[in-house]
């Protein structure tokens, strides 16, 4: 069997061409990459290599890193194994030739080179001159086993070089433990002739080596060459890795090791490798599989760069004979499957399971590798080693807090809260395995890592501020406890007595909703799922709720929040008002706080004549005045500092107002969204929403981005986007791609146009005038390419009609889709998907969209409680004269072709005309025909005078035989109330259809709950 070898090589920049001057920059260039032979840097790996204060517990008594996917680990000091050149070549070595030191397990890639002093843990030295010879920085490759020096010059001719360690190198493997330097002194020694070197490139290295046994069963390949290669030449044909003969399913291609110069990623083809994992996933060879590569074998020969063909090499090696770990997880039955909390770490039960693929061996052991940070010095990686007999013949076999030590003598735990890693390798008798590690959630390809946690939460309370107590208060349908906790939490339990909770148990525990860091250190909030309640009764005595938040590992907080639930916002229930008395609550818009001493008038209206009932001054935000006697009541509130409100032909005899202070300036809220370099965040149409948008399109676009992280991520900042001043939000992205054609949607599916999602909710009220700086929205990947869990699925495709709208004009650009759910505890509806419309002639257009698999049926957000199980299709569309109409069909639902309704605009006073004194009705287009077959309808004008007071009217659909709808300006000064200043009033009107109960509703089911919306553009009036 013969060897064969890769280099490393320069696509356009040679190797010789790069100066000893270049080893500065080269050091700082060095990004984080994402290959497995990546160059070391102060962010390629998860840790530092500091010594820190250190922790006396630590396995090598230094920082230690976390684990990357195929580590190897051993208990005492990595020790130098091997080296190439070997003696073979090491006395004719070419001039360009790398050089290779293997030791004995993965080394900390941060511990090779001091970035601050820019020097390297090695010196290779002129022998005859006792000078450095200028070398790149060291690079790891073969499990993070075998440290590569590259010449930035090629050597001296008939002169020999050495390596050796410099003399302030501090070289420690992943667990801290520093290394063990020969007695030597002298590592490797070469003498450059290339004089006796042949013309032909040679294999002077190879990881594993030929003919070795008890591999890691996902050790990566490496192959090395004595001068730079014609990377063109060397594919997955060239190097042909197959695996006991068989070519494997996971084949990737062979690459150069890798290097920055600036901002250019430069391959060094002396050296290639080939790693058995897939975006992090480890694809194992099996056990005692025979591994072999084959190079340059006819017709696929591999080149040199000066056109020399390699020999063919073939080279191979043996996987371990024994059992080997398949998988690392919880326990059976142990949650969370993320964490270790309080119930695991002072437990008695199993926390850990280890799988393995085969009967395992007898005598064998499994050696657990636990990292975390030192609950002395929370920048120190602390690493332990734990030592467990392994059942002879057991295919799977588990652990306890005791088996793995979390305690130390003294009964403390061994880490601090935080990120930890648990990795596990078999050993049988000297041979061992390739770690696995601890994955929370094996369905995706990158490890989830566990949360150790034994600290429990502490509620700081309920409410957006977290100062509620006892009596939390909130706008939109059933009952959402929501507040703020020290930490993240899982899953806060509502206890609603007699109402029942919002489900499971600490074993199969509620989801929560929304959860997100708020501004201040160390704070979250969070939205529990919500209890199924529907609206409140306004005269009723509220829910009862008893709440218990717990932390990702499930503590539990020690205290609870114990009070009631009102709901504020409600219509009705009750009986009908007419000869009746209507109780009225009256309520800040903004803070929801009761408004004393506002005036409540009642009306009677009877044939478009207005007449005056009754009035009363609210007393804790509530006043009860008598209904009409006949017709219909007209409810008016009136207070000082706030805008008007009227709502015409109140349908119970519970209504409550919700006054908004009097030119109340908005709130805004900026930040920005992350994604990968693929999610498409700088080349598509890219949308945002916040909940509490006040403009009328409700989307706002991404600006300014740019590349991130080492050019590995895109960011993009958003805002300012202007808000709704006190409420709670959710704000959330979508990418599309605008320029496909309706085929190639048809053809290529959901995921060639919804290209990415991010969502991020709760987010506390905002202040008026004031704004929230630092909003992080994170895309993730693309979608396209995505699991199942999170890739884009397509909704039924439909048409919109807009040839025959009433009162709508020529369009002013191809309608706008985009999809939104109702979501829990927000009032305004959430945006959780888009589509594109497709112009098909004659005012119609074919409308298709989808949704990330996170927000479709069944998806993560409809299963954790965040959404209604219900999505809308809003497909939005404005006339030349900005009149604007919705279509919103439930997705559910959606036929194959859906129509807005038509423009609500104003008759009565006619635009540009005069009211005829300070009382009088509005009249506007009744658009809601019955045949639509809603049975609930609302219309809504908002009249504002020259000073920015508004008055709003309100009224419910009636019938198309009852002609248009009419809204009561009725007389309030004659009672003591301040009307509209007379002079010009600017009036809009807008029109709402849902499926709703028109004798019990909440104002906030307007926005989440429609299926048809139009606006009228706003008009001028002179009031007298």
């Amino acid at each position: 069997m013969t060897l064969r070898f890769q280099a490393l090589r320069l696509p356009s920049i040679s190797l010789r061409a790069v100066s000893g001057s270049l080893l500065g920059a080269l050091l700082l260039s060095l990004g984080g990459c994402d290959n497995p032979v990546c160059v070391f840097a102060s962010n390629c790996f998860n840790g530092g290599g500091g010594e820190g204060s250190g922790d006396p517990g630590s396995l090598g008594g230094r920082s230690a890193i976390f684990p990357g996917a195929g580590a190897i680990m051993r208990g005492g000091a990595p020790e130098l194994l091997a080296v190439a050149p070997g003696s073979a070549t090491a006395g004719s070595a070419h001039p360009n030739t790398p050089l290779f030191l293997e030791f004995s397990e993965s080394l900390n890639p941060a511990t090779l080179i001091d970035l601050s002093a820019q020097t390297s843990a090695f010196r290779v030295i002129n022998v005859t001159f006792q000078q450095d010879h200028p070398m790149g920085p060291p690079q790891l490759v073969g499990d993070d086993r075998v440290v590569v020096l590259l010449p930035l010059t090629p050597y001296m001719e008939g002169t020999t070089y050495q390596v050796l360690f410099a003399d302030d190198q501090k070289i420690a493997d992943i667990n801290g433990q520093l290394i063990l330097e020969p007695s030597t002194g002298v590592l490797l020694e070469i003498f450059v002739d290339s004089s006796s070197v042949a013309d032909e490139p040679r294999l002077i290295y190879s990881y594993p080596s030929d003919g070795s046994i008890n591999n890691p069963d996902t050790a990566e390949i490496v192959v090395g060459f004595d001068r730079q290669m014609d990377d063109s030449t060397i594919d997955s044909d060239s190097f042909a890795v197959t695996v006991a003969g068989v070519t494997p399913v996971f084949n990737p291609q062979p690459r150069a090791l890798t290097t920055f110069v600036g901002m250019q990623q430069v391959p060094l083809t002396q050296v290639y490798t080939w790693t058995p994992q897939e975006s992090g996933e480890v694809r194992p060879y099996g056990t005692n599989a025979n591994v072999t590569v084959n190079l340059s074998d006819a017709p696929n020969q591999i080149l040199s760069e000066a056109g020399d063909t390699l020999v063919p090499y073939e080279t191979g090696f043996r996987t371990a004979d024994f059992s080997l770990p398949s998988a690392v997880a919880k326990a059976a039955g142990a949650r969370p499957a993320n964490a270790f909390g309080r119930a695991d770490v002072f437990g008695g039960a199993p926390i850990v399971d280890v799988t393995l693929d085969a009967a395992a061996p007898n005598g064998s052991q499994a050696e657990f590798f636990l990292f975390g940070r030192s609950p002395v010095d929370s920048t120190f990686v602390k690493s332990l080693i734990r030592t467990v007999d392994v059942p002879n013949g057991a295919l799977n076999f588990s652990v306890t807090s005791d088996d793995l030590g979390l305690f130390d003598a003294l009964g403390d735990v061994q880490f601090a809260d935080g990120t930890v890693q648990v990795a596990v390798q078999v050993r049988s008798g000297n041979a061992r395995s390739s770690a696995r590690r601890f994955d929370a959630d094996p369905s995706t390809s990158e490890i989830d890592a566990p949360i150790f946690d034994t600290t429990a939460p502490v509620l700081l309370g309920l409410g957006g501020s977290g100062a509620v107590t006892s009596q939390l208060v909130g706008e939109v349908r059933d009952f959402a406890a929501f507040g703020r906790a020290s930490e993240p939490i899982a899953f806060a339990f509502v206890d609603a007595g007699v109402n029942g909770t919002n489900g499971g148990s600490l074993s199969d525990p509620p989801a929560t909703a929304f959860s997100t860091s708020s501004p201040e250190a160390d704070e979250a909030l969070f939205m529990a799922a919500p209890i199924a309640v529907g609206a409140v009764d306004p005269s009723g005595a509220g829910i009862s709720y008893v709440v218990t938040v717990y932390d990702e590992a499930f503590n539990a907080a020690t205290l609870t929040a114990i009070g009631t639930f009102t709901q504020v916002g409600v219509v009705g229930p009750g009986g009908a008002p007419t000869g009746s008395i209507v109780d009225v609550r009256v309520f800040n818009a903004l803070t929801l706080a009761p408004v004393n001493g506002a005036l409540v008038f009642s009306h009677q209206e009877s044939g478009g004549a207005t007449s005056f009932v009754a009035s009363a001054s609210t007393i804790g935000g509530v006043a009860s005045v008598a209904g009409a006697g006949a017709g219909s009541t007209v409810i008016t509130v009136d207070a000082a500092g706030f805008d008007l409100f009227t709502f015409h032909g109140v349908p119970r005899d519970a209504v409550d107002i919700l006054l908004k202070p009097t030119l109340a300036m908005d709130a805004d809220i900026e930040g920005t969204v992350t994604g990968t370099l693929t999610t498409g965040l700088l080349t598509t149409d890219n949308v945002l929403q916040d909940t509490r948008a006040v403009n009328a399109s409700r989307t706002t676009g991404l600006s300014s981005c740019g590349a991130i992280n080492g050019f590995t991520a895109v960011e993009c900042e958003f805002g300012p986007v202007l808000i709704q001043p006190g409420r709670l939000g959710g704000v959330s992205s979508v990418g599309t791609n605008n320029s496909l054609t309706l085929a190639e949607v048809s053809i290529g599916g959901a995921s060639i146009f919804l290209l990415n999602f991010a969502l991020a909710a709760p987010f506390a009220p905002v202040g008026e005038g004031d704004s929230f700086l630092g909003a992080a929205l994170d895309a993730g990947g693309p979608l396209g390419i995505a699991p199942a869990a999170t890739a884009a699925v397509a909704l039924s495709a439909t048409g919109v009609d807009l040839s025959s709208v009433p009162n709508f004009g020529a369009l002013a650009g191809d309608p706008k889709v985009t999809i939104e759910a109702a979501g829990t505890g927000l009032a305004g509806p959430l945006l959780v998907g888009a589509g594109l419309s497709f112009d098909q002639g004659g005012s119609t257009y074919a409308i298709v969209s989808a949704v990330p698999g996170v927000a479709s049926v069944g998806g993560e957000l409809e299963l954790s409680g965040a959404i209604d199980p219900e999505r809308f299709i809003r497909i939005r569309a404005l006339d030349a004269a900005m009149n604007e109409v919705v279509a919103r069909p439930r997705a559910s639902a959606v036929g194959l072709m859906t129509a807005p309704m038509g423009v609500p605009i104003l008759q009565l006073p006619a635009p540009g005309g005069m009211s005829g004194g300070a009382a009088y009705n509005v009249v506007v287009a009744d658009t809601l025909l019955d045949a639509t077959g809603f049975t609930f309808g609302l219309y809504r004008a908002h009249l504002t005078d020259s000073t920015g007071r508004a008055w709003t009217l309100v009224g419910l659909d009636t019938s198309d035989g009852a002609g248009d709808i009419l809204l009561s300006v009725p007389d309030i000064g004659a009672q003591g109330g301040t009307p509209l200043l007379a002079g010009q009033i600017s009036v809009e009107v807008e029109a709402y259809a849902a499926d709703l109960d028109r004798g019990e509703f909440l104002w906030t089911d307007l926005e989440r709950q429609h299926e048809l919306y139009s606006r009228a553009a706003p008009v001028t009036f002179t009031q007298n």
